[in-house]
């Protein structure tokens, strides 16, 4: 995961084991770039990812 995102392997440690909670905005950039659904969007499906993903880049409508 710190390889794909370029955060620190500790960071990304602490992430993975609970340690350090998971923002939103973390969980989607994580989602993106590992397919791994991490902290809000572990139990989310598909579609609100979807659509999560589309409003944290800006889109509207």
């Amino acid at each position: 995961m710190s390889r794909k995102t370029g955060w620190s392997v500790p960071y990304c440690s602490m992430m993975l084991t609970g340690a350090r909670k998971v923002p939103l905005e973390r969980a989607i950039i994580i989602y993106e770039t590992t397919g791994a659904k991490m902290g809000p969007l572990k139990d989310a499906t598909d579609a609100e990812i979807a659509a999560l993903c589309h409003y944290a880049h800006g889109h509207s409508g």
